[in-house]
């Protein structure tokens, strides 16, 4: 039995009146089990720190598009208490995870109020890029312009800096919010930039690609895979939360904030899962899928004009 299938065999939900029902383990279960575009979505809606009615909204879709038929009452309740419960899913699955999360905003914290100033933003990319900006509070004020086109009088926001405690506090929240989309945008943009610059070294061929997906020649399939898993077993990803949080947050701060900062970063490896990825464990194909099979017209089609990314 796998570790989500052990969570719905102990999870319960509340129905209409109050009481405990177990989870529904029928198709619910088996999509959650089976579908890697459902499982990563979720995780990348925990990371951006979005609630639960989002997770359980792009749980349905998702659901009722493969499976092609609506929910049953037990089935919707189920999925709805999942996407809920998924902070303490993510717990079951990688204990002392909510700490972890919870180490990495204090320390945001501590760069955001080091000093009488407000600080800038400063991290660090995989492959060694310095992302650095002034955080700068900003108000909304309506401007109206007269349109000759429509003949109206029409308004527009602007945004425009203002001097203000209260906004100082709202910008700091919102950096808070999205400081984990951030690293994890960062990283897999690393990740597909070391991937074309190695892939370029050894073969002089150029990778075509958009966001983490990648366009590439049939002749070129196995030397991408070679790459991608010396990326993922040859240390680059060591000390990957030093590389790009930790040392970057304190470029520039004081000692005082510093010394703030190193017990909290001693106390996030102590968390730390103590796993090495290895040849032997990382298969290539399953972190890199194809889109799509394509039907024999299709792939003489592909072929025919492959030339034309070369």
């Amino acid at each position: 039995m796998d570790h989500i299938e052990e969570y719905f065999c102990k999870a319960t939900y509340k129905d209409t009146k109050g009481n405990s029902v177990p989870f529904e383990k029928g198709r619910v279960l088996d999509f959650l089990k089976t579908n890697r575009n459902c499982t990563k979505g979720m995780l990348m809606r925990w990371a951006y720190s979005e609630g639960s009615q989002s997770r359980s909204q792009t749980l349905l879709e998702n659901i009722k598009e493969h499976y092609l038929s609506n929910l049953t009452e037990v089935e919707y309740l189920t999925l709805k208490a999942f996407s809920k419960q998924y902070d303490d899913f993510l717990e079951y699955l990688f204990p002392k995870l909510k700490q972890q999360k919870e180490y990495i905003k204090q320390v945001l914290l501590i760069r955001l109020e080091s000093g009488s100033n407000l600080k800038g933003m400063n991290l660090r990319t995989l492959d060694g890029c310095s992302l650095s900006w002034d955080i700068i509070p900003t108000g909304t004020i309506t401007k109206g312009y007269w349109n000759p086109i429509s003949n109206k009088s029409l308004a527009v926001k602007i945004h425009v800096p203002v001097d203000s405690e209260e906004t100082i506090d709202n910008v700091k929240s919102e950096y808070v919010r999205g400081l984990f989309t951030n690293i994890v945008h960062s990283i897999d943009a690393a990740v597909m930039r070391i991937i074309i610059y190695r892939m370029h070294k050894r073969t002089a061929y150029t990778v075509n690609q958009l966001h983490d997906c990648v366009l590439t020649h049939p002749n070129y399939v196995s030397s991408l895979y070679q790459v991608i898993e010396e990326i993922y077993t040859d240390g680059t990803l060591d000390h990957l939360a030093d590389k790009v949080f930790f040392t970057p947050m304190q470029d520039n701060l004081n000692d005082d904030s510093k010394n703030k900062i190193k017990p909290i970063r001693n106390e996030f490896y102590k968390n730390a899962d103590a796993f090495k990825i290895t040849k032997g464990s990382f298969i290539a194909q399953n972190a890199y899928v194809p889109e799509r099979s394509f039907n024999s017209h299709e792939l003489y089609t592909l072929m025919s004009n492959l030339d034309k990314f070369e």
